[in-house]
């Protein structure tokens, strides 16, 4: 019908999750079509309760559905990391040298060939252009159904604007942390090896984004920072499956299994027999 097409660009909501019906933007142009879904708060109440009163009748989605979704996101970034670094061993190593590479040294590989382009890369694959054309859903979101809500914000930039956000945020969180500590660290002269140099990157990275959500548990809203800078809540409508953990954990067992047998376990069987 009409009302599910977007006047301006021709854009049209396929389904009732689409962006279109959710918020009331149309997610390629970001014309408001739908009005009556705008978010207006009362006058007479702090901003942060008509942001909490806004969604009344509508359920926060549980940390562990969170959780869930993130871990299966994780999972999908370290088959794709893994995959990436294979693919600029191939591109940029030259030939004799990828059976050591790939053998021997995957994982320092993996923090040598380019690791913020990749993870760049990565982010942006999973949190900004599946969700562009997936009604501004990730794959986890979907699989665990997570559904949004947008904020005026939000509505007036569009999805595009609203999904560059939550990647500008990802990427702060994962970046910032490590380049502080280890600018600070290298000021002093305190980081003198490659090795010291990744363990303290990784662990700054972990420490942000445990910082993230135990603030994130705290809000009254239950938004996280990445919904902050998106301008997006996230909302559940079913009761969690009771094979929802098992979806999680199956592919994260894979992803780091892999890493672990062939960055760690292989290595150390290639070097015990002298390969």
């Amino acid at each position: 019908s009409d009302e599910n097409t977007c006047p301006r660009c021709g854009y049209r909501a396929e389904n009732d999750d689409d962006v279109m019906l959710v918020r009331g933007d149309c997610p390629r142009c970001g014309l408001l079509v739908k009005k009556d879904l705008a978010i207006v708060p009362e006058s007479g109440r702090s901003e942060d309760d008509a942001e909490v009163d806004h969604y009344e009748g509508k359920i926060p989605a549980t940390w562990e559905r969170r959780a869930l979704a993130s871990l299966y996101t994780f999972s999908i970034f370290l088959g794709a990391y893994a995959g990436l670094t294979l693919i600029f061993i191939l591109i940029f190593a030259p030939l004799d040298s990828v059976p050591e590479l790939v053998g021997k040294r995957l994982l320092s590989a993996a923090f040598d060939a380019f690791p913020m382009f990749s993870t760049a890369l990565i982010v942006m694959g999973i949190c900004m252009a599946v969700p562009f054309f997936n009604g501004g859903r990730s794959w986890a979101q979907t699989k665990y159904e997570i559904h949004l809500l947008y904020t005026p914000e939000a509505q007036v930039g569009g999805l595009l604007l609203s999904l560059t956000f939550r990647v500008a945020a990802i990427m702060m969180l994962s970046f910032v942390p490590g380049m502080v500590v280890l600018w600070i660290g290298y000021t002093f002269d305190r980081f003198g090896t490659i090795c010291a140099t990744n363990i303290v990157t990784v662990v700054s990275t972990a420490l942000s984004w445990a910082a993230a959500s135990f603030y994130a548990t705290k809000r009254p809203d239950k938004r996280s920072l990445l919904d902050l800078a998106a301008g997006t809540i996230q909302i559940e409508e079913a009761a969690l499956s009771d094979n929802a953990r098992r979806k999680a954990l199956i592919p994260f067992a894979a992803a780091a299994g892999f890493w672990i047998l062939v960055g760690v376990v292989l290595p150390y069987i290639l070097r015990t027999v002298k390969w």
